[in-house]
């Protein structure tokens, strides 16, 4: 008699368990569901958090990893006005420590170096265009100085190479600047590119 009651205990314990881990698995498909529809309508944000609470409250089920993925996809998405480099090399990291196919893997590496690549030349570019901007300000006080020296032709003269001097190197920073958006232009549209395969194939890595 003991030994049915005490079975009947493993096998209660047994079922109630499964209930609750598949009732744990159904309410993360719901906010997996509901993230994919606020995706479709181009409501990024509010994705974002149902990702984000899936990653939060269901990291044992089996949406925790693709919940991870859609993070680091939607903080590039060109289609995205608050898309944050930083945030989805963030996401890609928790995402490459999980068990990965190979696939997976090989996916993971190549965003890698697409998001590092575009954020150092965002950086870059911001950099340059505050050099520009302290270069132009140079330039124009310069400039002021310049109108200022009537007498003295010697300090005019000197003056007038400063400020040359001064003009050839904003012209480098413009093309330098010019390079770079080019480069950044580039890796935009293999951005795009890669994004619109992902829409036309409808497949991501599980």
């Amino acid at each position: 008699m003991r030994l049915i009651i005490i079975l009947s205990c493993f096998l209660i314990t047994g079922c109630v368990s499964k209930y609750l881990n598949f009732d744990v698995e159904a309410k993360a498909r719901r906010h997996m569901v509901l993230a994919a529809s606020k995706e479709d309508l181009s409501q990024f944000q509010d994705a974002i958090k149902e990702y984000i609470l899936i990653c939060d409250k269901y990291s044992d089920t089996s949406y925790y990893k693709p919940a991870v993925w859609k993070l680091t996809l939607l903080n590039i998405n060109p289609d995205n006005p608050d898309y944050d480099y930083l945030i989805a090399l963030e996401w890609l990291k928790i995402y490459s420590s999980l068990h990965l196919t190979q696939v997976e893997e090989e996916t993971a590496h190549i965003y890698t170096i697409l998001i590092q690549q575009t954020f150092q030349i965002q950086e870059e570019k911001e950099k340059l265009a505050l050099e520009i901007m302290q270069q132009r300000n140079e330039n124009a006080g310069l400039t002021n100085k310049l109108l200022q020296t009537r007498t003295n032709s010697s300090k005019k003269e000197k003056k007038l190479k400063k400020l040359s001097s001064c003009e050839a190197q904003l012209s480098i920073f413009k093309n330098k600047l010019a390079n770079i958006e080019d480069k950044l232009r580039k890796m935009k549209e293999i951005d795009v590119q890669m994004h619109e395969t992902r829409k036309n194939s409808s497949s991501t890595p599980e």
